[in-house]
Protein backbone atom coordinates (compact mmCIF):
# COMPACT_ATOMS: atom_id res chain seq x y z
CA UNK A 1 0.00 0.00 0.00
CA UNK A 2 1.19 3.32 -0.74
CA UNK A 3 0.27 6.01 1.59
CA UNK A 4 0.85 9.96 0.57
CA UNK A 5 0.53 12.29 3.40
CA UNK A 6 1.41 16.14 2.90
CA UNK A 7 1.14 19.18 5.49
CA UNK A 8 -1.37 21.67 4.83
CA UNK A 9 0.25 24.45 2.60
CA UNK A 10 -1.69 26.76 5.20
CA UNK A 11 0.46 25.50 8.24
CA UNK A 12 2.61 28.74 8.19
CA UNK A 13 -0.55 30.49 9.06
CA UNK A 14 -2.23 28.97 11.11
CA UNK A 15 0.65 27.58 13.44
CA UNK A 16 0.90 31.76 13.19
CA UNK A 17 -2.63 32.16 14.13
CA UNK A 18 -2.10 29.71 17.23
CA UNK A 19 0.83 31.31 18.58
CA UNK A 20 -1.56 34.94 18.77
CA UNK A 21 -4.22 33.62 20.52
CA UNK A 22 -2.27 31.13 22.74
CA UNK A 23 -2.54 33.62 26.18
CA UNK A 24 -6.96 33.84 25.44
CA UNK A 25 -7.39 30.31 24.33
CA UNK A 26 -8.16 28.60 27.54
CA UNK A 27 -11.16 31.77 27.67
CA UNK A 28 -11.94 31.24 24.73
CA UNK A 29 -12.61 27.05 25.73
CA UNK A 30 -14.33 28.00 28.66
CA UNK A 31 -16.52 31.03 26.42
CA UNK A 32 -17.63 28.79 24.07
CA UNK A 33 -18.42 25.58 25.80
CA UNK A 34 -19.81 27.32 29.07
CA UNK A 35 -17.42 25.56 31.32
CA UNK A 36 -18.30 21.87 30.17
CA UNK A 37 -15.20 21.50 28.25
CA UNK A 38 -13.86 20.73 31.94
CA UNK A 39 -16.13 17.88 32.61
CA UNK A 40 -15.67 16.40 28.96
CA UNK A 41 -12.33 16.42 29.00
CA UNK A 42 -12.17 13.93 32.48
CA UNK A 43 -15.10 12.01 30.76
CA UNK A 44 -12.74 11.59 27.48
CA UNK A 45 -9.32 10.52 29.49
CA UNK A 46 -11.45 8.17 31.73
CA UNK A 47 -12.54 6.61 28.12
CA UNK A 48 -9.17 6.42 27.09
CA UNK A 49 -8.01 4.43 30.39
CA UNK A 50 -4.71 5.83 30.62
CA UNK A 51 -3.56 4.36 34.02
CA UNK A 52 -0.26 2.34 33.95
CA UNK A 53 1.00 3.46 30.79
CA UNK A 54 2.33 6.16 28.59
CA UNK A 55 0.34 8.24 27.33
CA UNK A 56 0.29 10.59 24.34
CA UNK A 57 -2.04 13.84 23.25
CA UNK A 58 -1.90 15.00 20.12
CA UNK A 59 -2.50 18.64 18.66
CA UNK A 60 -2.29 19.31 22.89
CA UNK A 61 -2.66 23.16 22.81
CA UNK A 62 -2.31 24.46 26.13
CA UNK A 63 -2.00 21.44 27.65
CA UNK A 64 -5.15 20.93 29.71
CA UNK A 65 -5.53 17.34 28.19
CA UNK A 66 -2.19 15.88 28.61
CA UNK A 67 -2.38 17.03 32.32
CA UNK A 68 -5.21 15.57 32.58
CA UNK A 69 -4.15 11.83 31.38
CA UNK A 70 -1.54 12.26 34.20
CA UNK A 71 -3.94 13.19 36.77
CA UNK A 72 -5.58 10.05 35.77
CA UNK A 73 -2.82 7.80 36.22
CA UNK A 74 -0.56 7.44 33.47
CA UNK A 75 3.00 6.33 33.66
CA UNK A 76 4.50 9.25 31.58
CA UNK A 77 2.62 11.76 29.05
CA UNK A 78 3.75 13.52 25.60
CA UNK A 79 2.11 16.27 24.72
CA UNK A 80 2.38 17.14 20.70
CA UNK A 81 1.29 20.66 19.36
CA UNK A 82 3.03 23.11 16.77
CA UNK A 83 3.08 26.27 18.33
CA UNK A 84 5.53 27.49 20.57
CA UNK A 85 3.29 29.69 22.33
CA UNK A 86 1.15 26.84 23.06
CA UNK A 87 3.53 24.21 24.53
CA UNK A 88 5.44 27.41 26.84
CA UNK A 89 1.88 28.17 27.79
CA UNK A 90 1.83 24.31 28.90
CA UNK A 91 4.67 23.79 30.29
CA UNK A 92 4.27 26.85 32.75
CA UNK A 93 0.67 24.99 33.67
CA UNK A 94 1.84 21.52 34.37
CA UNK A 95 5.26 23.25 36.88
CA UNK A 96 2.17 25.24 38.77
CA UNK A 97 0.23 21.78 39.37
CA UNK A 98 3.27 20.08 40.28
CA UNK A 99 3.00 17.94 37.36
CA UNK A 100 6.47 19.27 35.55
CA UNK A 101 8.09 15.79 35.91
CA UNK A 102 5.04 13.98 34.97
CA UNK A 103 4.33 15.64 30.89
CA UNK A 104 7.23 16.36 27.90
CA UNK A 105 6.16 18.86 25.67
CA UNK A 106 7.17 18.45 22.25
CA UNK A 107 7.17 20.44 19.10
CA UNK A 108 5.33 18.51 16.34
CA UNK A 109 2.89 18.24 13.36
CA UNK A 110 0.52 16.15 13.98
CA UNK A 111 0.89 14.66 10.51
CA UNK A 112 4.36 13.70 11.16
CA UNK A 113 4.49 12.75 14.29
CA UNK A 114 8.04 11.00 15.68
CA UNK A 115 7.07 8.03 17.60
CA UNK A 116 7.04 4.39 16.30
CA UNK A 117 4.00 2.52 16.17
CA UNK A 118 3.13 0.80 19.69
CA UNK A 119 4.80 3.37 21.76
CA UNK A 120 1.34 4.35 23.75
CA UNK A 121 -0.95 2.87 25.38
CA UNK A 122 -3.48 5.35 24.86
CA UNK A 123 -3.56 8.20 22.58
CA UNK A 124 -5.98 11.56 22.69
CA UNK A 125 -6.63 14.24 20.33
CA UNK A 126 -9.27 17.02 21.58
CA UNK A 127 -8.35 19.97 19.95
CA UNK A 128 -7.95 18.57 15.95
CA UNK A 129 -10.11 17.61 13.47
CA UNK A 130 -8.22 14.64 10.93
CA UNK A 131 -9.78 13.22 7.77
CA UNK A 132 -8.16 10.51 5.77
CA UNK A 133 -9.47 9.21 2.43
CA UNK A 134 -8.75 6.48 0.52
CA UNK A 135 -9.27 7.79 -3.20
CA UNK A 136 -7.30 5.37 -4.99
CA UNK A 137 -4.61 6.72 -7.04
CA UNK A 138 -4.65 10.89 -6.65
CA UNK A 139 -4.86 12.38 -9.94
CA UNK A 140 -4.82 15.84 -8.72
CA UNK A 141 -4.53 15.91 -4.94
CA UNK A 142 -5.37 19.35 -4.60
CA UNK A 143 -8.62 18.79 -6.06
CA UNK A 144 -9.46 15.63 -3.57
CA UNK A 145 -8.64 18.27 -0.35
CA UNK A 146 -10.87 20.46 -1.74
CA UNK A 147 -13.88 17.96 -2.01
CA UNK A 148 -13.31 16.25 1.16
CA UNK A 149 -13.47 19.64 3.02
CA UNK A 150 -16.34 20.44 1.40
CA UNK A 151 -17.93 17.23 2.35
CA UNK A 152 -16.69 17.84 5.65
CA UNK A 153 -18.74 21.18 5.90
CA UNK A 154 -21.63 19.24 3.65
CA UNK A 155 -21.95 16.59 6.76
CA UNK A 156 -21.81 19.21 9.80
CA UNK A 157 -24.11 21.70 8.55
CA UNK A 158 -26.59 18.91 8.16
CA UNK A 159 -26.54 17.13 11.52
CA UNK A 160 -26.00 20.88 13.27
CA UNK A 161 -27.81 23.44 11.35
CA UNK A 162 -29.76 22.98 7.94
CA UNK A 163 -33.40 22.35 7.97
CA UNK A 164 -36.56 23.43 5.81
CA UNK A 165 -39.35 24.75 7.84
CA UNK A 166 -42.75 24.61 6.21
CA UNK A 167 -45.73 26.34 7.90
CA UNK A 168 -47.95 23.68 9.24
CA UNK A 169 -51.09 25.72 8.51
CA UNK A 170 -50.67 26.35 4.93
CA UNK A 171 -47.49 24.59 3.44
CA UNK A 172 -45.92 28.10 3.09
CA UNK A 173 -42.17 27.05 2.69
CA UNK A 174 -40.17 29.16 5.25
CA UNK A 175 -36.83 28.48 4.72
CA UNK A 176 -36.78 29.42 0.75
CA UNK A 177 -33.81 31.76 0.70
CA UNK A 178 -29.83 31.84 2.69
CA UNK A 179 -31.35 34.61 4.70
CA UNK A 180 -33.41 32.07 6.33
CA UNK A 181 -32.15 28.51 5.78
CA UNK A 182 -28.92 28.10 8.07
CA UNK A 183 -26.02 26.74 5.52
CA UNK A 184 -22.24 26.22 7.09
CA UNK A 185 -19.59 28.73 6.44
CA UNK A 186 -16.35 29.14 7.34
CA UNK A 187 -16.31 30.37 11.05
CA UNK A 188 -18.29 27.30 12.32
CA UNK A 189 -15.28 24.93 11.33
CA UNK A 190 -11.82 24.55 12.91
CA UNK A 191 -9.13 23.79 9.97
CA UNK A 192 -8.70 20.63 8.30
CA UNK A 193 -5.50 18.48 7.78
CA UNK A 194 -6.20 15.77 4.98
CA UNK A 195 -4.24 12.92 4.22
CA UNK A 196 -4.82 10.58 1.27
CA UNK A 197 -4.55 6.52 1.00
CA UNK A 198 -3.62 5.55 -1.99
CA UNK A 199 -4.59 1.80 -2.96
CA UNK A 200 -5.59 1.71 -6.81
CA UNK A 201 -9.24 0.39 -7.25
CA UNK A 202 -8.98 -3.06 -9.18
CA UNK A 203 -11.90 -2.42 -11.05
CA UNK A 204 -11.15 1.31 -12.71
CA UNK A 205 -8.46 1.00 -15.55
CA UNK A 206 -7.10 4.06 -14.03
CA UNK A 207 -7.23 2.97 -10.47
CA UNK A 208 -9.06 5.75 -9.15
CA UNK A 209 -12.42 5.96 -6.69
CA UNK A 210 -14.58 8.72 -5.77
CA UNK A 211 -13.81 11.61 -3.18
CA UNK A 212 -16.34 13.82 -3.48
CA UNK A 213 -18.13 12.28 -0.35
CA UNK A 214 -15.68 11.01 1.41
CA UNK A 215 -16.21 13.19 4.38
CA UNK A 216 -19.80 13.70 4.22
CA UNK A 217 -20.96 9.84 5.56
CA UNK A 218 -18.82 9.95 8.72
CA UNK A 219 -19.33 14.09 9.35
CA UNK A 220 -23.03 12.93 10.29
CA UNK A 221 -22.28 9.97 13.21
CA UNK A 222 -19.10 11.77 14.12
CA UNK A 223 -21.04 15.11 15.32
CA UNK A 224 -23.83 14.16 16.17
CA UNK A 225 -22.44 11.34 18.66
CA UNK A 226 -20.17 13.76 20.26
CA UNK A 227 -23.48 15.79 20.60
CA UNK A 228 -24.69 13.01 22.54
CA UNK A 229 -21.40 11.98 24.26
CA UNK A 230 -21.26 15.70 25.87
CA UNK A 231 -24.68 15.89 27.01
CA UNK A 232 -24.77 12.15 28.41
CA UNK A 233 -24.56 13.91 31.96
CA UNK A 234 -28.04 15.10 31.28
CA UNK A 235 -29.38 11.67 30.46
CA UNK A 236 -29.37 12.11 27.02
CA UNK A 237 -29.07 9.52 24.59
CA UNK A 238 -30.68 10.59 21.63
CA UNK A 239 -30.49 14.10 19.46
CA UNK A 240 -32.62 14.45 15.94
CA UNK A 241 -30.80 15.94 13.28
CA UNK A 242 -29.89 19.22 13.20
CA UNK A 243 -28.73 19.52 16.54
CA UNK A 244 -29.57 23.40 16.93
CA UNK A 245 -28.84 24.87 19.76
CA UNK A 246 -32.81 25.33 21.08
CA UNK A 247 -33.01 21.19 20.08
CA UNK A 248 -29.89 20.93 22.60
CA UNK A 249 -31.41 23.20 25.24
CA UNK A 250 -34.73 20.95 25.18
CA UNK A 251 -33.10 17.66 25.42
CA UNK A 252 -31.01 19.08 28.36
CA UNK A 253 -34.73 20.07 30.07
CA UNK A 254 -35.30 16.89 29.49
CA UNK A 255 -36.83 16.58 26.03
CA UNK A 256 -39.06 19.57 26.45
CA UNK A 257 -41.32 19.86 23.32
CA UNK A 258 -42.20 22.91 21.30
CA UNK A 259 -45.73 24.60 22.39
CA UNK A 260 -48.64 24.20 20.52
CA UNK A 261 -49.04 27.34 19.41
CA UNK A 262 -45.48 27.23 17.65
CA UNK A 263 -47.04 25.71 13.87
CA UNK A 264 -44.23 25.64 12.11
CA UNK A 265 -42.27 21.99 11.55
CA UNK A 266 -39.41 21.64 13.56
Amino acid sequence: MKTTTRPPSRAPFVRAMFGRIAGRYDFMNTLMTGGRHHAWRRLAVRRARPAGGRALDVCCGTGDFALELARQGATAVVGVDFSREMLALAARKAQAVGLGDHVQWQLADALELPFPDGAFLSATTGFSLRNVDDVGRAVNPMIIDGQVHGGIAQGVGQALLEQCFYDSATGQLLSGSFMDYSMPRAHNFPFFATQISEVPSPTHPLGMRPAGEGGTTPALGVVINAVVDALSDFGVRHIEMPATPERVWRAIRGGQTLPPSVSTNR
